[in-house]
């Protein structure tokens, strides 16, 4: 997904975030606003130890509606993963 991001010109540092703090990350992230798409409740679920990038790469793809889908699939597969 960084790869992607970064693509796409969004800057950011996940490389740098251990994977455990990645996965805690996508455990912690809210299966109904992933399933509905929905940004606003995707940012206001974000924890207080979420990645720093997370808040800037929501608000980066956000508002880039060509960007939505392939966004919401890959948090469809983090969480589909991490609840396994």
């Amino acid at each position: 997904m960084s790869n992607w991001l970064r693509e796409q010109g969004c800057v950011v540092e996940l490389a740098e975030v251990p994977s455990v703090a990645l996965v805690a990350f996508a455990q912690s992230l809210p299966i109904d606003a992933i399933s509905t798409r929905n940004f606003e409740a995707l940012i206001a679920a974000l924890p207080p130890e979420a990645p720093t990038d997370a808040h800037v790469i929501i608000t980066f793809v956000q508002a880039r509606d060509t960007l939505h889908d392939k966004f919401w699939r890959y948090l469809q597969l983090f969480s589909d993963t991490v609840s396994e």
